[in-house]
């Protein structure tokens, strides 16, 4: 089986589970749509049941942050030829647009 790609905030908690040893309290919480663990477990609880239950067998990845693809996308083209510059000028101005901040890229 492949493994499946989670948050880090539910990673975090998924960690977090395994060292305090709750990892079969959180399963059982999150299966339940118990409100009383919405505290607890929140970020989990938005993730399918499956999913959660697939990282805990196979093991998962960390998704990357939207920002940090972003920022990552936008360092690879360094602006050496026009190709780049026009990429780097069509993340700025979509980002511009859309009225997000990404440091490194619409900010310095």
């Amino acid at each position: 089986m492949s493994k499946v790609k989670i948050s880090r905030e539910v990673a975090g908690i998924i960690e977090r589970c395994k060292e305090q040893g709750t990892t079969e309290e959180m399963v059982a919480i999150v299966a339940q749509k118990d409100p009383l663990g919405y505290e607890r477990y929140e970020p989990v609880m938005r993730v399918n049941l499956q999913t959660i239950m697939s990282a805990l067998v196979n093991g998962y990845e960390v998704e990357q942050e939207p920002t940090r693809a972003i920022r990552e996308m936008f360092d690879d083209y360094h602006g050496i030829d026009d190709f780049d510059n026009g990429v780097r000028y069509g993340i700025v101005t979509t980002l511009d647009i859309l009225g997000i901040k990404i440091d490194g890229v619409t900010q310095s």
